[in-house]
């Protein structure tokens, strides 16, 4: 007599793909982006590809059929050009799309929907019960005031409550205390009709020298990395800390996606970091990156130093324009690693400052691990 069957369910985070051009709104776009993943469950796993001419790379391809996602978005000029690849390429996808126009850039992207599964804060609990000494209970939680200005750093690596989930400020709701980027010139007033439970920062490299100094400071990036099963190619990249300088459409994009090709942020919580340009002539914030590095960075530390790849955008147009000046950028944050190392061995730092978009192989080995329930 044969057994009864059984049927095994694991739950998971809905996984999605956004295929996203470049054009005059693609910041925005990304913006969006970065905000919606940072407060979604497992939103850090989320792959963004970038699609050029009305169509999808080969590379990209397969990294869509091995991430396998449940939900596909659209957010190209051309969005019904792409759907017929796409129904051959994924089975029983879902697939939206928010409309672009080349002359009426999006002002307010958005780029939500509902079904999205938990939210990131659903993890709170579980990491003020499962504290470990790679882990502390959270004591603070990242968030900023409204009016307080990004140039990048936080919106693209941390994110912050204000602009992924609402209400705000919700820290009392969540039980945790508030670590508030706050502009300098705010009014002392500011919280008159809802008092904060938090404290105040009006620099956001501060963060992450505080971070540096204690790992109480939860941030979405964090609780959207956990447990999120990654889908993904093996990858070169995945032998260093990958820290990519620039502004540009592709320096976003690719920092994001390297991201993807690690595990989850149970062990080292961040594996990548994107700066801004202007960050190399910055001695005080190169230096209070390289100290957050040499504290919480062990990625290739196999009997030796651990590894940290610098790695930019560069063309000849902006080379000779002067807009992008990626390689000088990448020596001098290099040189400026080197100089505030306290122990030679803390940190190995090299540059590889030809980037492309991810992935830069020719072929990349396929599986069917995106094909769990």
């Amino acid at each position: 007599m044969k057994p009864d069957p059984k049927i095994r369910a694991v739950p998971r985070p809905v996984r999605i793909g956004y295929l996203l051009e470049d054009g005059p709104d693609a910041h925005r776009w990304l913006d969006a982006i970065f905000a919606n993943c940072f407060g979604r469950d497992g939103g850090r796993q989320s792959l963004i590809v970038p699609v050029a001419g009305g169509a999808i790379s080969k590379r990209y391809q397969d990294w869509l059929r091995i991430l396998d996602p449940d939900i596909v978005i659209a957010l190209t000029f051309d969005n019904e050009a792409l759907v017929p690849g796409l129904v051959e390429l994924l089975a029983d996808t879902i697939l939206l799309e928010r409309k672009r126009k080349r002359d009426e850039p999006e002002k307010n992207p958005r780029v939500g929907f509902n079904d999205a599964g938990l939210t990131a804060l659903s993890w709170i609990p579980f990491m003020k019960a499962r504290s470990s000494a790679f882990q502390v209970a959270p004591e603070f939680i990242l968030d900023r005031y409204p009016a307080w200005e990004d140039d990048g750093f936080i919106k693209d690596n941390f994110g912050t409550l204000y602009g992924s989930l609402n209400p705000f400020p919700m820290h009392d709701q969540i039980s945790i205390r508030g670590l508030m980027l706050t502009p300098k010139d705010a009014p002392e007033n500011r919280w008159y009709f809802r008092p904060v439970n938090a404290e105040e920062a009006t620099d956001g490299y501060e963060i992450i020298e505080r971070m540096a100094q204690r790992g109480s400071i939860a941030t979405l990036a964090q609780l959207s990395n956990l447990c999120s099963q990654p889908h993904c190619p093996d990858h070169p990249w995945k032998e260093g800390f990958c820290l990519v300088i620039g502004d540009s459409f592709i320096d976003r994009v690719s920092c994001w996606n390297a991201g993807l090709l690690f595990d989850d942020a149970h062990g080292q919580t961040y594996k990548t970091l994107r700066v801004p340009a202007a960050i190399h002539s910055d001695e005080g914030r190169t230096a209070k990156i390289g100290n957050f590095l040499r504290r919480w960075n062990w990625i290739g530390q196999h009997n030796g130093p651990a590894r940290v790849v610098v790695r930019s955008e560069f063309t000849e147009r902006g080379r000779r324009s002067g807009v992008h000046c990626a390689p000088a950028a990448c020596g001098d944050v290099e040189r400026r690693f080197q100089r505030h190392r306290v122990n030679r061995r803390l940190l190995s730092v090299r540059c590889d400052a030809h980037l492309q978009r991810l992935p830069n192989r020719k072929s990349w080995p396929c599986d069917d691990r995106g094909g769990d329930t």
